[in-house]
């Protein structure tokens, strides 16, 4: 009984040692190597097992296990997209995942972009989940929370992060959300003595502002364009929406109104019905 208790104590020791030096031990990761993927609903077992395959540890299932349990993390590890780096040991691992540190990628909404251009950047982007390719933008606007409301400058250009399982309508969530957020400071903001009657005037005519003045040299006559839009607003919507600048219109009817074969102008490609572009007007004023 004697010897047994102390083969038990030393094999004991042995396992400890031997573990102590598994957890802090670097995983044998490989320069620039792809990330981790968690898929929802994998096991414990099913991660360590994926590691194995990965040749970035030979340790036994078993000193994971003991690991997790250790750390108090084994039922709380986390789905996910994981950056591996090189140095990074056992204990660092299961608690990145324990913390939902997933790798965070980026998407930018450029400032003076269309939703039709909006649209076809997210389409472009292979790491997103793709759920609107089928979608019209009115049916959009309505799985968004807004139905019946145009799609165009209500999403705030900016970057906004995304992780692996996100989706495109997910970015469109958040870029609307910033937007009306960003609108609503604005409108509380405002000087009291502006014409705008409503948030969304406000919005249109930032619109037409930012479309007017898309290139950089043009950003002085901002206020020139803004003062224009303004004077404009007291008069009827119908004289109102007659009398907006051709950007604006422009946008409005880029995604709706196809190109007529008679006009081909080199800014767009549009109807010179709605097309009385920059272009156009400095060639119609050189005749």
């Amino acid at each position: 009984v004697l010897l047994l208790l102390v083969a038990a104590g030393v094999a004991g020791a042995w396992f400890y040692s031997d573990w102590s030096r598994f957890v802090d031990a670097p995983l044998a990761v490989e320069k620039d190597a792809p990330p981790l993927v968690v898929a929802p609903g994998t096991s414990f077992a099913g991660i360590v097992q994926q590691l194995d395959s990965r040749r970035m540890t030979a340790a036994d299932p078993l000193y994971w296990r003991a690991l997790a349990e250790w750390l108090g993390v084994s039922k709380s590890l986390h789905a996910g997209e994981y950056a591996l780096v090189e140095g990074i040991t056992p204990r660092e691992l299961l608690l990145k995942m324990a913390r939902g540190d997933v790798l965070q990628h980026r998407f930018t909404i450029v400032e003076g972009w269309s939703f039709r251009e909006l649209r076809a950047a997210l389409a472009k982007d292979e790491g997103l989940a793709h759920t609107i390719d089928a979608m019209a933008d009115d049916a959009l606007m309505s799985k968004l929370g807004a139905p019946g409301v145009a799609p165009e400058g209500r999403f705030l250009p900016e970057t906004y992060a995304w992780s692996r399982g996100d989706s495109d309508l997910d970015v469109l969530q958040r870029a609307k959300q910033a937007m009306d957020k960003a609108l609503a400071e604005a409108w509380d903001a405002r000087a009291a003595e502006l014409p705008l009657k409503s948030p969304d005037e406000a919005l249109v005519l930032a619109s037409i502002v930012e479309k007017e003045t898309g290139v950089a040299a043009e950003r002085p006559r901002r206020w020139m364009i803004s003062a224009s839009g303004l004077n404009r607003t007291p008069r009827p919507r119908a004289r109102i929406e007659a009398q907006k600048s051709a950007s604006s219109v422009y946008m409005k009817y880029r995604s709706s109104s196809p190109p007529t074969a008679s006009c081909r102008r080199p800014c767009c490609g549009r109807c010179c019905r709605w097309c009385r572009c920059r272009w156009w007007r400095r060639r119609s004023s050189a005749r």
